[in-house]
């Protein structure tokens, strides 16, 4: 609950300026690497955006703790944050919708899922690396490549 308080605090005090906040919510610790990638981008483009950024871990969910990620998501009102990026695992949109019910009316937009009415954006490995590959064969006529990977997941 102190944290919670501390973060109430935190988003009052960037709801009185005059810059615009966007919230990020992340269902992974930021111990994990992808969570970590994911908040040090969305920093970048705030810091070139100007806007403020609000962290609010949600990770808890994955250990039974749904209570505490409520009042997390109470904390988030259209006074505070403008809008929220979210980086979940929820695979589905009944899930993805029935985790964010308590968010307020503001645009949400999905950071690893596509869902039908919702804002999302993916990556795509595959065609990433598939336009790499066509541009080694094609414009440096390399005709033996090799791929190395490191651990699977």
């Amino acid at each position: 609950m102190q944290s919670a308080c501390a973060l109430h605090e935190t988003a009052t005090e960037f709801s009185s300026t005059s810059r615009p906040t966007i919230g990020l919510l992340l269902c992974r610790p930021l111990t994990d690497s992808r969570s970590f990638q994911v908040w040090s981008g969305v920093c970048a483009a705030a810091r070139q955006r100007d806007l403020n950024v609000i962290c609010f871990p949600l990770y808890t969910h994955m250990h039974g703790d749904r209570e505490q990620n409520n009042i997390l998501l109470r904390l988030i009102s259209q006074r505070r944050v403008q809008g929220v990026a979210v980086y979940h695992w929820w695979s589905d949109r009944t899930e993805f919708e029935a985790n964010l019910a308590p968010l307020p009316d503001i645009p949400i937009i999905s950071l690893t899922h596509l869902f039908e009415g919702h804002y999302g954006v993916v990556d795509d490995n595959y065609g990433g690396m598939r336009l790499a590959v066509e541009h080694l064969i094609t414009a440096h006529h390399c005709r033996r490549l090799a791929y190395i990977h490191g651990p699977e997941g």
